[in-house]
């Protein structure tokens, strides 16, 4: 349970774990924050760590990145499955899967109320190696948001997890990676039509 500048983080549990993973939302780029673990057990006898710090990496950006986005409708890309689309409907319904790689940033993928549990899965025109990937949520201000997702390539290889500040533009991710096909995982949100309004992936330039 870490506190934060005030904050308080803490991590659901039903049981004894090994594996703990506390989300810490709101973090700003290249900062280092002060915290504190707290654990309670079942005694309600609390136990607390030192005063610890981290520093957050320079954390993801708005600009484009170089070479071209090869996720595009027009490069070829393909929407190969998605978790749902809202109201049932095919990927070229109003809020189909193919609305999140058409370029368009008034349209928007959005899934039927699936929350965490929201997928889409991307086929490239051909195999690349990708330097960098581009995702922008959508949003519904109370929920719908993603927070956090993991891209998996047709490998199995797992680039993320990766955090997304808002909802207010499209952030990129470098990545080190060759594929084919991309799977963008939600991890959390704030529940609801989760979805997006566009997703890229850039390959190295010269291909």
């Amino acid at each position: 349970m870490p506190i934060i500048a005030g904050s308080l983080s803490l991590m659901a549990m039903t049981g004894p774990v090994t594996d703990h993973d506390v989300q810490l939302l709101g973090l700003q780029p290249d900062t280092t924050y002060h915290f504190r673990v707290s654990v309670t057990d079942s005694a309600s006898n609390v136990y607390q760590s030192d005063d610890l710090t981290f520093t957050t990496s320079e954390g993801v950006g708005s600009a484009t990145p170089s070479g071209r986005n090869v996720a595009a409708a027009t490069e070829g890309a393909r929407v190969v499955g998605v978790s749902s689309n809202w109201g049932g409907g095919d990927l070229d319904s109003s809020f189909g899967g193919n609305k999140a790689i058409d370029g368009d940033p008034s349209t928007e993928w959005s899934s039927n109320s699936d929350g965490d549990e929201a997928w889409i899965e991307i086929e490239l025109g051909q195999r690349y190696d990708l330097d960098a990937i581009g995702f922008w949520t959508r949003t519904m201000g109370n929920s719908g948001q993603i927070f956090r997702l993991d891209v998996i390539t047709d490998d199995g290889q797992h680039l993320g997890p990766f955090d997304l500040p808002d909802a207010s533009t499209i952030y990129y991710f470098e990545v080190q990676t060759q594929a084919k096909r991309l799977r963008f995982e939600v991890i959390s949100s704030s529940g609801g039509n989760t979805g997006a309004v566009e997703i890229e992936a850039y390959a190295i330039q010269g291909q």
